[in-house]
């Protein structure tokens, strides 16, 4: 079926008018500000250059009617009352400029914006956007006036706005004023013919960008409008002009050629998003720190420090596991509150590598195991989960426990002064670090694997003293050759320490990297917050650099590190003055002084992979300072660089690449180190800084481009011994040096005043759920989305479709009426999500037999006893059912009858009733047992003595109940019980007396039984047997002849 594009071309056709639109360069005469921003955007009624000068001429004036003109002008049409002359010009270099015409650039003064009244005026960021979506500086400006004008105040809209409206298809002529044709069948024919597919269809891009990924092509279709690509013909393909744009990340207006079936081509323009993401079972990642994307920034607190320390991966062992161990410490002054401290959050930030396997991570409070927590992973504002992970820093005693995430944080907020430690945190992966690491960095070194960890508060402002640029350590350092110290004046002063590295452009020459070293005090026994100097030993301080770095470093040089207790450390400052040698120089020199006492024998060297660098203190001739210890005399500052001679020995001789160290060493009592600030007396931190200073020509552009552009990381390390060679503990730290540009835009982020990351406003910025209380049967949960009115976006236009799901933040309690607070869970189709309190309203409309479950308790009678109406009547109740209530449940006995008379032992039912005072019944069933507790009871029995092969005397066993069970064990041979006639009787007879043997004693036991089960207590009793040797029937211990030979034994 032929459309009204097709009727318009039938008539573009017979007058043989093609209308293509494409301005090049406006200027404009002294027109009305709307007027002025008006042109630029009257697409649709001003003629383009290659169809004005079609016959040859190099510029015409033309109005916005698209009517020819001389110099004088002519009338314009509606949009251009004045007649002011619009020139479009070609290219071509003879073209001359008009010469009365106001141009853009001064536009502002000629329409009279004074400089008190600007107007709007965008920001430069917004204005490189524009630029980027291809506006010229006089489009820009004129944009500014019509913002003005039309009084804009979202400005972010209007600028998007009119990008989109850029790429849009330009009408020659508007439906409105245009008449419908009336064609035939063969007209229309004829158009469709007649028409080249470029000029019967139009491709149009999507309104709304597009998410690409840097580094892959992505599919040029994906970026055209849903219902446009509908209505283009079948076979019509799509390519990028430029696939480097994908080289790159941020906010693109994009060139697609489209292709039609019929070979002819088009280009449009696509706004579309690059950027490091990368999609993982449709979930997208944005690949990076977000404390990078935000920018965010620092401050300097002194009364917050925390130390940390991320597990090794140097044991095989250690990778043959899914999760890495983490251990924090910190120490804090000040209030519950201080510095907002109660609304901080600890963030952990992993090496892309590493970040894409994370299951989880997880830990509890100070290690306990019983606030237990999972950290939560952060999305960015285009609903991109980062590679960054947050979880709640310190808890208040105020808190509830079972309020989220109340007491389930990482630190307690409520012991200042305290050496607190967490090594309970872990991150857990999705499969072994080893297999990790064979895939993402087969070859991995230290430095390779970077981490960062920090304390930000609720504006994502990093506290100084908190920040762990950390390298994940895969091999052995240089620390582990050193036993830990012993001595409890060495051992006992850290809990933990951590590095933050800095860009320091004003470093040396050609700017440098900072490392800077914070070292935890220790409140548990240590002696730094007691005792004033106890650092002052014979110490040095150790580093390595990244020998990967090397080439790009000419020297490294420490800085003594300036802080105050509430200030804090300032990593972001420089103090050119703070090197070592400047702060020597500046020291006071006189007798006592620091200079004399502060540098004794101080050493500082490094290897830069070309030579070793020396600088040294000694005498002024280079000789060892005379005087002793608090009457030194002057000393003098040696550098090898600068011609000085080396030391006849030093500390350490041999220095391997990226190696270096520094001296600490003793100072008089009244004041403390001049190399490294300990803070002592105080619970700050302990601060040493080193800075790797950059060669001639080289910044981080240089190190950037070296690596084709991509993200670089090397690592700097450091630690302190002792004259023993022992390594002091919890001084060993590591950071990271990174070369981030995260913005691909060849500029290294550190030196880039533009980082472009576009702020797309999330799904739950951009609509807004409005909640409904819910009503429900007991029972019966609720669906979530029924706490939902409606979900609007800024125009309150419906948004609905825009929610990928709705849950409940808790299982509804739906077993009892009444009136609940709960909140819907609303997450959109970008990831994000937002709490909208509801109430549920728990109604009843049920019987009471229906509301109620009868609780019923079996009866058990003893037997002889009967049971009783009330008895049973007693063993019914009816659970929560109001006890204040008017009328309560009637509990009757269907049938007496059915009572037991206790007569007879056994299981007997008895039917109940229960009716409610709403009429409705339950039927109920009462068990009564009749039980026969009573043990039988065995008349005692006399001991008696026999003579055996004699019979004996009937023995009779009796107990109290007849019809008992008995048993009688342990009879001798020849004597039995009969259970008939209950007696014992029989001959007793012995087999195997021995020689001397003359009676023997049989120990009988009498057991009973009753049908019950119930045990008598067993009854015992002897049966003595006498020997009879010779038959006579007199016994041999009373026979004078007991083998019968007639001779007296």
């Amino acid at each position: 079926m032929v459309g009204k594009n097709n009727k318009k071309l039938l008539r573009e056709k017979q007058s043989n008018k093609v209308y293509k639109y494409a301005i090049k360069r406006l200027t404009f005469g002294v027109a009305s500000v709307a007027i002025s921003a008006g042109l630029l955007f009257a697409g649709g009624t001003i003629a383009s250059a290659e169809e004005a000068l079609a016959e040859g001429a190099t510029a015409q004036e033309f109005t916005a009617s698209g009517t020819e003109t001389g110099e004088e002008g002519a009338e314009g049409a509606d949009i251009n009352p004045t007649g002011e002359p619009v020139t479009v010009l070609t290219d071509e270099s003879d073209v001359e400029e008009p010469q009365d015409e106001t141009t853009a650039e001064n536009m502002g003064e000629t329409v009279g914006q004074s400089e008190e009244d600007k107007g709007i005026q965008f920001t430069e960021a917004q204005k490189a956007q524009l630029r980027h979506a291809g506006f010229t500086e006089e489009e820009i400006i004129a944009l500014e006036v019509e913002a003005q004008t039309e009084g804009v105040t979202a400005v972010e809209a209007f600028i998007t706005q009119k990008i989109v409206e850029r790429n849009q298809p330009i009408q020659t002529r508007s439906a409105e004023t245009e008449p419908e044709l009336e064609l035939s069948e063969e007209e229309e024919k004829e158009a469709v013919g007649a028409a080249a597919n470029n000029e019967t269809y139009k491709a149009s891009a999507s309104k709304t960008r597009v998410n690409y990924t840097k580094g892959t092509v992505g599919d040029a279709k994906e970026a055209i409008d849903k219902d446009n690509l509908a209505k283009l013909p079948e076979g019509t393909k799509f390519e990028w002009v430029d696939n480097t744009i994908f080289d790159g990340v941020g906010d693109i207006l994009a060139e697609i050629k489209v292709t039609y079936p019929d070979g002819t081509t088009e280009i449009i323009k696509a706004p579309i998003n690059v950027s490091n993401s990368y999609e993982i079972d449709g979930e997208r990642y944005s690949g990076n720190f977000y404390s990078d994307e935000k920018k965010a920034k620092t401050t300097s607190n002194g009364q917050l420090n925390v130390g940390f320390k991320m597990g090794s991966l140097e044991s095989q062992e250690s990778r043959d596991q899914n999760e890495l161990g983490m251990e924090m410490s910190t120490i804090f002054g000040g209030g519950i509150t201080a510095s907002g401290r109660d609304k901080m959050d600890g963030y952990l930030e992993l090496d892309d590598r590493l970040a894409k396997y994370v299951d989880r991570i997880e830990g509890s409070r100070n290690g306990n195991g019983t606030y237990n927590y999972v950290w939560e992973r952060v999305r960015n504002s285009r609903g991109e989960l980062t590679n960054t992970w947050k979880r709640k820093a310190f808890s208040m005693l105020a808190e509830p426990e079972n309020k989220e995430p109340g007491r389930k944080t990482i630190f307690r907020g409520d012991a200042p002064e305290v050496t607190q430690t967490n090594n309970s945190n872990k991150i857990i992966f999705k499969k072994s670090l080893k297999d990790i690491i064979d895939k993402e960095v087969p070859n991995v070194e230290n430095g390779d694997l970077i981490y960062r960890f920090f304390i930000a508060d609720e504006n994502m402002v990093i506290q100084n003293q908190s920040i762990a640029d950390g390298t994940i350590k895969v091999g052995r350092d240089k620390s582990e050759e050193h036993p830990e110290a012993t001595a409890t004046n060495n051992r006992n002063w850290f809990s933990g320490s951590h590095g933050t590295t800095t860009y320091q452009p004003d470093a040396g020459e050609n700017g440098g990297i900072a490392f800077d070293h914070f070292l935890n005090k220790n409140s548990d026994g240590g002696t730094l917050n007691s005792y004033r100097n106890m650092q002052n030993r014979e110490f040095a301080y150790k580093f390595q650099v990244d020998p990967r770095l090397l080439p790009y470093i000419d020297s490294v040089k420490a800085y003594y590190m300036d802080g105050s207790l509430i200030g804090g450390y300032n990593s972001k400052e420089f103090k050119a003055e703070n090197e070592h040698s400047q702060y020597f120089a500046n020291s006071k020199s006189g007798l006592a002084g620091y200079q004399r006492e502060g540098w004794v024998e101080y050493e500082m060297r490094f290897n830069n992979g070309e030579n070793i660098q020396s600088q040294y203190t000694a005498g002024p001739d280079g000789n060892p300072q005379t005087g002793i210890r608090g009457s030194k005399g002057p000393a003098a500052w040696f550098d090898t660089t600068k011609g000085a001679a080396e030391k006849s020995s030093y500390l350490y001789k041999d220095l391997k690449a990226g190696e270096g160290y520094f001296t600490i060493k003793n100072a008089p009592i009244d004041f403390g180190s001049q190399q490294l600030n300990f803070a002592d007396g105080t619970t700050q931190a302990g601060a040493i800084r080193l800075v790797a200073n950059f060669k001639k020509g080289v910044d981080l552009n240089k190190i950037l481009g070296d690596n084709d552009g991509k993200d670089s990381n090397y690592y700097i390390s450091g630690y302190m011994v002792n004259s023993k060679e022992e390594l002091i503990p919890g001084t060993v730290s590591s950071g990271h040096i990174r070369v981030v540009d995260v913005d691909a835009d060849g500029i290294a982020d550190d030196i880039d005043d533009d980082v472009n990351i576009p702020e797309v406003p999330s799904d739950s910025d951009k609509y807004t759920p409005v909640a409904k209380n819910v009503t429900t049967q007991v029972g019966t949960v609720p669906d979530a989305k029924e706490g939902i009115e409606k979900v609007t976006d800024s125009q309150d236009n419906d948004a609905s479709d825009k929610v990928k799901s709705y849950h409940w933040e808790k299982t509804p309690d739906v077993s009892k009426e009444g009136t609940f607070d709960n909140a819907v869970i609303v997450t959109y189709e970008d990831g994000t999500s937002e709490r909208v309190a509801t109430k549920i309203i728990v109604t009843d409309d049920r019987k009471d037999n229906e509301k109620y479950d009868p609780k019923v308790t079996p009866i058990e009678k003893e037997k002889g006893t009967a049971t009783t109406e009330d008895e049973v009547k007693g063993a019914v109740t009816v659970p929560d059912y109001p006890a204040d209530a008017e009328k309560q449940p009637e509990i009757k006995v269907d049938d007496p009858t059915q009572l037991p008379d206790g007569k007879t032992i056994g299981e007997y039912d008895v039917d109940v009733t229960v009716t409610y005072p709403d009429g409705s019944e339950d039927k109920v069933k009462v068990k009564v047992t009749v039980k026969d507790t009573t043990a039988p009871v065995i008349t005692p029995i006399d001991d008696t003595t026999v003579i055996e092969k004699q019979p004996i005397e009937e023995i009779t066993v009796e107990t109290d109940d007849e019809n008992a069970v008995v048993t009688v064990d342990g009879l001798p041979d020849g004597v039995t019980y009969d259970k008939a006639t209950g007696k014992i009787t029989g001959t007793p007879t012995v087999d195997d007396w021995g020689k001397e043997e003359e009676t023997r004693d049989f120990t009988v036991t009498v057991k009973a039984e009753d049908e019950a089960g119930n045990k008598a207590e067993d009854v015992t009793f002897t049966i003595t047997v006498q020997r009879d040797t010779d038959g006579d029937g007199e016994p041999d211990v009373t026979d004078p002849d007991d083998d019968g030979d007639g001779i007296p034994d």
